[in-house]
């Protein structure tokens, strides 16, 4: 399958914005927290 559809492009590309928003966050509420 070479065509890949805008629906599935779009899909992936927010799962992928999704995930890196919670992976910054955990990072982010760790860091806070050893830092207390």
């Amino acid at each position: 399958r070479v065509l890949i559809r805008p629906y599935e492009l779009s899909v992936s590309l927010l799962l992928g914005i999704i995930g890196s928003l919670v992976f910054i966050l955990l990072l982010w509420r760790g860091g806070r927290k050893d830092a207390d």
